[in-house]
């Protein structure tokens, strides 16, 4: 929905699914829901409505990228649509561990802002998805971002 009578910012969910099952997490029940064609469509005319410069699309889960080719379409949709005067900031929430190469040229190359959800220590990350800590280490790597943990003792 967007917030404030401008419409500047959109977070769409576009499933309630995960591949992950953390038991804190909101999407406790994961449900396999996913926002349609049409919802995302009527969103996006929503946000392209807004009079503002710059305006921010989230794509929210369960984990969104679930949904990768419905996030494409969006972004494909509003590229074409927002005009030369006009920047769409794109924001994805994700656990991280479906960022596959192809994806993440995607995400650079739409200026995404990604925000990935991680527990900071394998003794957490691990519980939900034994091996994801590894992976995500290895994805920080890659990126050049520094993985700040703290011991449990």
């Amino acid at each position: 929905m967007p917030a404030g009578p401008a419409g500047d910012t959109l977070g769409a969910v576009v499933t309630a699914d995960c591949n992950l099952r953390c038991s804190y997490c909101f999407q406790d029940r994961k449900q396999t829901l996913h926002m349609s064609w049409p919802t995302m469509s009527a969103a996006i005319e929503v946000l392209l409505a807004s009079r503002r410069r710059r305006a921010s699309l989230s794509f929210l889960g369960g984990e969104p990228l679930l949904r990768f080719p419905l996030i494409a379409r969006a972004v494909r949709r509003v590229d074409r649509r927002q005009g030369p005067r006009r920047r769409i900031q794109y924001v994805l929430t994700t656990n991280g561990l479906l960022l596959t190469e192809r994806r993440l040229a995607f995400l650079a190359r739409h200026r995404f802002d990604v925000q990935i959800s991680f527990d900071g220590v394998a003794r957490a990350q691990d519980v939900p998805a034994p091996g994801s800590f590894a992976i995500l280490d290895r994805l920080f790597d890659r990126l050049g971002l520094p993985v700040i943990g703290v011991p449990i003792v």
